[in-house]
């Protein structure tokens, strides 16, 4: 038991000291390699990295709305230089030669044979044909290549700066973004109050016209209302002056009728009833009556007899006939009456303008002296 802890020590320092021996040779093959002269190993060119080329356009710079103001100041954008554009070599323009032209051959000239004599024909001249000018072919002028135009190097963006970029531009667009919804969300809004004011308007329009209507509808009828009371006054204005014209007519038939009685009764001397108290019952001549003395034996002072006489006027209004209509229970008073009323004498009678006779019913009272 004890010689193998002894052999697991010693496993274990020797794993140790082997570990940090391999370490040291490390370190110092690693320090070696750091300090050898590399001049002489040849260098080998490694590929260089082509630049990440970085196209940054102009954003129109966008009005904010009204209603949100942003105060931040946007960041400047770097434009990218144009890349050049390469033109096209141009084709050589194709040289056209010019055609020879054609010699052209002189007709020759008729000749008129005489016919008596013969005529010698001649022998017709060599027509001597032009020699063809020679053709110069113009040379072809030298087409002369534009320079090319230096291509600009691009600049050199570090990855980091690109993203940055990049991030910066997202912060950028994110916030154009933004504007731009606020700005819909604003034009939105816009357009619901704008909607709700002409909802409004046209329900204030939609609500005076109805009133308008209403009023005319009202006044319509309180036009209505007013000719029909107007035609019913108007009716019973004609009525009650028809009721009166009706009054008049039959007022003046009876006034007419009671005249024709009237005349027909003073025609026929009919005698009329008249009451003593009646204004056309007056006296001329009135008799003062007085209590006869032989009434004076049975009565007592104070006594009053009431006798009721009836008389006959004629149309001159004398009396012509006194009767007793009620006996005053003493005949000495009744027949003195009677004697004492026929001496007196009436104005005549008259009724609508005509004298007629009349029968007066008076009541005449004897009252017995005081002793």
């Amino acid at each position: 038991m004890h010689a193998n802890k002894t052999n697991r020590s010693k496993f274990s320092i020797t794993n140790v000291a082997t570990v940090v021996s391999v370490l040291a040779l490390h370190g110092a093959a690693t320090w070696s390699l750091a300090n050898m002269e590399v001049s002489n190993i040849p260098e080998i060119e490694k590929e260089k990295p082509k630049p990440i080329e970085i196209i940054l356009t102009e954003i129109p710079e966008e009005q904010p709305p009204e209603v949100v103001e942003l105060n931040a100041e946007p960041e400047p954008v770097v434009e990218p230089e144009p890349e050049p554009v390469v033109e096209p070599e141009p084709e050589p323009e194709p040289v056209v030669e010019p055609e020879p032209e054609p010699a052209v051959e002189p007709e020759p000239e008729p000749v008129v044979e005489p016919e008596p004599e013969p005529v010698v024909e001649p022998e017709p001249e060599p027509v001597i044909e032009p020699e063809p000018e020679p053709v110069v072919e113009p040379e072809p002028e030298p087409v002369v290549e534009p320079e090319p135009e230096p291509i600009p190097k691009p600049e050199t963006i570090t990855v980091e700066e690109s993203t940055t970029i990049i991030q910066q531009r997202q912060i950028e667009l994110d916030k154009q973004r933004q504007i731009e919804l606020d700005k819909q969300r604003q034009i939105e809004l816009d357009k619901q109050r704008q909607a709700e004011l002409d909802r409004q308007r046209q329900a204030e329009l939609d609500r005076q016209r109805q009133a308008e209507l209403d009023r005319q509808r009202q006044a319509e009828l309180d036009r209505q209302r007013q000719a029909e009371l107007d035609r019913q006054r108007q009716a019973e204005l004609d009525r009650q002056r028809q009721a009166e014209l009706d009054r008049q007519r039959q007022a003046e038939l009876d006034r007419q009728r009671q005249a024709e009685l009237d005349r027909q009764k003073a025609a026929s001397n009919t005698p009329v009833s008249i009451s003593a108290g009646r204004a056309n019952a007056s006296w001329r001549n009135k008799p003062q009556p007085e209590f006869p003395q032989r009434a004076l034996r049975n009565a007592r002072p104070g006594d009053k007899f009431t006798v009721t006489l009836r008389m006959e006027v004629d149309k001159q209004g004398s009396i012509t006939n006194v009767s007793i209509a009620s006996s005053s229970g003493n005949s000495i008073i009744d027949n003195d009456a009677v004697k004492t009323f026929k001496r007196g004498r009436f104005n005549p009678f008259m009724e609508n303008g005509v004298a007629v006779v009349g029968i007066v019913t008076l009541p005449v009272t004897y009252e017995v002296p005081l002793r």
